[in-house]
């Protein structure tokens, strides 16, 4: 989820965004029978001033989520959840 991602797949895909932000929020939790944290759970909203569709920003997140690092790397520990909001 981030912006080096989201900028290449709008570059890629030659999209109508003229801005975009990401804000990105996280919860930690103690790892089993430690006193050591870990991330748990990671929102990500994107933010979009754009003239797309509702459906074509929906293909734009599973893009984002399909392609990843960070995600494909910690789905299997960490839960993700993502939404788009437009913006002026």
């Amino acid at each position: 989820m981030s912006v080096a991602n989201l900028l290449n797949v709008i570059r890629h895909k030659q999209l109508d965004v003229n801005r975009f932000e990401l804000e990105i929020e996280g919860t930690t939790d103690y790892l089993p029978g430690s006193r050591a944290k870990a991330l748990a759970t990671v929102h990500v909203t994107v933010k979009l001033a754009t003239s797309m569709t509702d459906k074509a920003i929906d293909r734009l997140l599973k893009t984002m989520d399909k392609y990843c690092t960070v995600h494909n790397s910690l789905s299997d520990r960490v839960a993700f959840s993502m939404e788009a909001k437009r913006i002026e």
